[in-house]
């Protein structure tokens, strides 16, 4: 992750670095627990949050690596925060089935709300809603104030494999799992627009996986 002419990066061995971007000199490390991080950390107005696979949330210093606070999320932390405003959001991961909404500045729980199955898709944000896939295959869209369910959309495929893309009043979906359908719904409704196979229709004899995708449109 780039911000503010440094790059920050978070390992498996659970620590973070910050390099300077001008000529990657090593400014700070910084541990998160020693518990390993397979989300990409999100970094806003000088704070870097970074979740961890043991169900904690940590907000660093940008400038030093400071820790400014820690969350206890309930699960292993594999989709990456996005924030809007002074609100960021995530789904907590294994074991736990919730999405959060934390207070970025202090680590406080607005809300968290269940979903159907657990996720590890980083939410998008848009139009005062949360747009977010489970593993079960459903796309959730929830208000962004108070976590309300608003729809639900359900493709074939497990959408917990990868991240929903709004653009204007549209947002897309590529489920992933035994679907190689790309989907476009409409954020106010949830309502299917369209859908269009992406994937190889005849993939060679020598794949090993037949019609799938798991990419972020």
């Amino acid at each position: 992750m780039a911000a503010d002419g440094r790059l920050v990066t978070a390992d498996h061995d659970g620590r973070v670095r910050c390099r300077r971007e001008s000529d990657a000199a090593l400014l700070w490390t910084a541990s998160v627990g020693g518990t390993p991080v397979e989300a990409t950390p999100a970094v806003e107005r000088g704070v870097v949050y970074v979740p961890t696979t043991f169900g904690k949330l940590y907000a660093l210093s940008l400038a030093d690596g400071r820790r400014l606070w820690r969350l206890d999320t309930e699960g292993a932390g594999r989709s990456s925060p996005q924030i809007l405003g002074t609100t960021l959001y995530m789904a907590a991961g294994f074991p736990s089935w919730d999405i959060l909404a934390v207070d970025a500045a202090t680590g406080a729980i607005l809300w968290r709300t269940p979903l159907d199955e657990i996720s590890y898709s980083s939410p998008a944000l848009a139009g005062g809603r949360v747009i977010v896939g489970t593993n079960k295959g459903t796309v959730h869209a929830l208000d962004a104030a108070t976590g309300e369910k608003l729809w639900a959309y359900r493709p074939d495929g497990m959408m917990g494999m990868s991240s929903p893309l709004v653009m204007g009043e549209t947002v897309y979906v590529l489920p992933g799992g035994s679907s190689g359908d790309l989907c476009a719904v409409d954020l106010a409704t949830g309502v299917e627009s369209w859908k269009v196979t992406v994937t190889d229709p005849a993939p060679p004899p020598a794949s090993i996986h037949v019609n799938r995708a798991i990419s972020s449109p």
